[in-house]
């Protein structure tokens, strides 16, 4: 197998195997059960660009991202795929946040956690953007006027738009959050 192919089905086994083992850790109480609304508000989240990249890419004359590599099943798989990553990557950032402040956690909005949970997105987003591109599995396509390349790896661009899209969805994400949280602290323990 090659290294795209290894890539892009790895890609596929965490991104629905992840929220299988998050549900059965909440199952099992290893996890709060706030994870699982945590996680849906992350991946529905998510859809809000992985459908118009995805759906774009695939059917319209202008495509966002190209495959640089075959994909191994369709585009609509990987635009499920990416959104459940995008529920895992908050899920992530939300775990900096508690691991990097004190209690209590998420209750309020605060700059500390909201600093915490941009930097990890931006990180994670750049981080992604570059795998895509080193193992050969996918880039975004240059030449957008609102989607301007920061620097080329290995003859592709990294670009600003998904850094853009991180910095607003970490933004929208973690009122929400902290509303969720609020909530679930507010339910009698069953």
């Amino acid at each position: 197998m090659s290294l795209e192919a290894a890539y892009l089905w790895l890609d596929l086994v965490i991104a629905f195997g992840g929220p299988v083992a998050l549900l059965l850790l909440c199952a099992r109480g290893v996890l709060p059960g706030v994870v699982r609304p945590l996680f849906a508000l992350g991946a529905a989240l998510g859809l809000c660009w992985e459908v118009p990249i995805f759906t774009l890419s695939a059917l319209g004359s202008t495509p966002l991202i190209t495959g640089l590599g075959e994909m191994p099943v369709g585009w609509p798989v990987f635009m499920i795929g990416h959104s459940l990553w995008d529920g895992l990557l908050f899920l992530a950032g939300l775990a900096l946040v508690v691991l990097l402040r004190p209690a209590p956690h998420l209750t309020h909005l605060c700059w500390q956690d909201l600093a915490i949970l941009v930097g990890w997105g931006q990180v994670s987003a750049l981080a992604v953007e570059l795998s895509g591109i080193w193992a050969g599995g996918w880039a975004y396509v240059p030449g957008h006027w609102w989607n301007p390349t920061l620097f080329w790896t290995r003859g592709e661009p990294i670009t600003l738009f998904i850094q853009v899209v991180w910095l607003v969805a970490s933004v929208v994400y973690l009122p929400l959050a902290n509303h969720l949280v609020r909530r679930a602290r507010q339910l009698p323990a069953r």
